[in-house]
């Protein structure tokens, strides 16, 4: 299951990336205006946090506090 949302998380990343890359007007082959550099910088700055802020705010309403991990793990013990 953990290779799996490795590669997965690998394939969505190239899947939303490169689009972007294209709205942007990214060239591989080296002949970018400024604009465009910009752009790609932008991009190469902003995914990681707007990444980062999704799953602090998942994190941040996930219904299973501090307590109720506890109280599981109890269940969870006395079940062995």
């Amino acid at each position: 299951m953990l290779t799996l949302t490795a590669k997965l998380g690998f394939a969505i990343a190239v899947g939303v990336i490169y689009p972007l890359l294209d709205l942007v007007g990214f060239d591989p082959s080296g002949t970018n205006d400024q604009a465009t550099l910009d752009g790609v910088r932008w991009l190469v700055a902003s995914s990681p946090t707007l990444v980062t802020l999704s799953v602090a705010m998942i994190m941040w309403r996930f219904p299973i506090g501090r307590e109720e991990q506890r109280a599981l793990r109890r269940k969870l013990e006395k079940a062995d």
